[in-house]
């Protein structure tokens, strides 16, 4: 199977019940096997297990009775627990970790007919924005490989936008889906907090995390979403949802966007100008489709990000303190010089910015009272050059994703247009928690009248 067969597979969904689940994933694992030393996007394979998943799928489609995802091939980020594959967050520290049992997400998406074919690469510990890893090498952004790749589920990012893989999983903290999905033109979705069950994840914050699916299109994002939502009573941070939420695009895609938007101008200032280009057109198409647009302003969205880093950097302390302090080799310079950062922040303190994000989703869920959607730039900027690596180590990477994992609420960034130099953008759509469905219908639409989803990289062999 080439490229272009295999792109015609990823772009119509149709079509993928005409190539066996076996031939579909055999053809992904020699292609990203083929480019792991030009893109790194990543660290293990399963083709073992992952054939025997395939062969399943099939089994099952042969019987007439196929499942949901019928045999999507998916990389994993390498923080998520898949059985008899490393489990290695990126560090050196985990090299041997082989968990023996797959995460509850992975577990349900095999039981829907999903297939893991890898462990994608990620920022160590998922605690920063470069990708560039001391034990694994750097992973690099196909667009530009002199630009950096996104946030820390950079791997899920460049195995889709590369045609590795047709589904991928990453973690999201203050924007780690959502970030690559705009740096390489995808869709990822940050579900509302504890929706999905985070057992068997190297968590960075046990607060702010959240497992979410990534893909092209939104209508492969809503279907892994719809294998992976569900309450688990083993997980701690895990929730039931107030009320039964409907399959996602179960009707197919809408035509309209019958929705209100709101604009919230405060993250449309110190746009760079291309990016303010596109993001203008974007918000134009939703408009063209019918929704009433509004705008309102949100100072509190920038009041709240000290405290949300604050929570994020403390709770990452908490997590690895031990493991700094005994053995501080097996950390690179990087997390050695972050992880400190929440050392001297007290109970108190940290009791004090709780209350911050508490109060500041209290005035997001008094925002949605009057809209059903809000609309703004996943970043303010297009890609960093590597060599500015050291203006991207504050979590700048965040400054439009950020408050929104401290809010809880479902995000989803997706392709939204090109730079002049080629250059992906992403939009992000905001809706209140656990209206995923809302984000899929807007989000469906949008992709039915634009085909950014569907750009590519430059061509590589494999």
């Amino acid at each position: 199977m080439n490229v272009d067969e295999f792109r015609a597979l990823v772009d119509t969904p149709e079509l993928r019940s005409t190539v066996s689940a076996v031939e579909l994933t055999a053809a992904c694992i020699d292609r990203a096997e083929a480019l792991q030393g030009e893109l790194g996007a990543f660290y293990s394979f399963s083709r073992e297990a992952a054939m025997a998943d395939a062969r399943r799928a099939d089994e099952h489609r042969q019987r007439g009775a196929p499942l949901p995802l019928d045999g999507m091939p998916i990389g994993v980020k390498d923080n998520i627990d898949v059985a008899g594959l490393p489990t290695t967050a990126a560090s050196a520290a985990l090299r041997n970790n082989v968990p023996p049992h797959d995460a509850e997400v992975i577990r349900r998406i095999r039981a829907s007919g999903g297939v893991i074919i890898g462990k994608t690469a990620l920022h160590e510990f998922a605690f920063g924005s470069t990708c560039d890893s001391l034990w694994f090498g750097r992973t690099l952004n196909p667009w530009d490989t002199t630009r950096l790749p996104g946030a820390s589920s950079c791997g899920s990012g460049v195995a889709l936008a590369s045609d590795l893989c047709i589904g991928a999983l990453g973690s999201d903290t203050g924007g780690s889906i959502r970030g690559p999905a705009s740096f390489q033109s995808v869709t990822g979705l940050r579900p509302t907090t504890g929706a999905i069950s985070n057992r068997g994840l190297i968590s960075l914050s046990w607060n702010l995390d959240t497992i979410g699916p990534m893909a092209r299109s939104v209508r492969d994002v809503a279907a892994l979403y719809a294998a992976m939502v569900a309450f688990d009573a083993d997980d701690p941070h895990s929730m039931r949802a107030p009320t039964e939420t409907p399959s996602p695009l179960r009707d197919g895609a809408p035509t309209g966007v019958d929705l209100r938007i709101t604009i919230p101008r405060i993250f449309y200032e110190h746009l760079e100008p291309e990016v303010a280009e596109v993001i203008e057109r974007a918000v134009g198409v939703f408009k063209d489709m019918g929704a009433v647009m509004s705008e309102v302003d949100l100072p509190e969205a920038v009041d709240v990000r000290p405290a949300a880093l604050a929570v994020m950097r403390t709770d990452a302390w908490a997590m690895h303190q031990k493991l700094l302090e005994r053995s501080p080799d097996l950390l690179s310079p990087d997390m050695r010089e972050r992880l400190p950062l929440a050392k001297n922040i007290t109970g108190a303190e940290y009791a004090r910015f709780w209350e911050e994000l508490r109060r500041w989703a209290t005035r997001v869920d008094r925002l949605f009272e009057s809209t059903d959607l809000v609309v703004l730039p996943t970043t303010p900027f297009v890609a960093p050059r590597i060599s500015d690596v050291e203006a991207w180590k504050d979590f700048r990477m965040g400054l439009c994703t950020l408050p929104w994992s401290a809010a809880g609420t479902p995000a989803m960034s997706i392709p939204a247009g090109l730079t002049r130099t080629g250059l992906p953008i992403g939009i992000q759509l905001v809706a209140r928690r656990w209206h995923e469905q809302t984000l899929f219908r807007a989000g469906a639409a949008f992709q039915t009248v634009t085909d950014w989803h569907r750009r590519r990289p430059p061509v590589r062999a494999a």
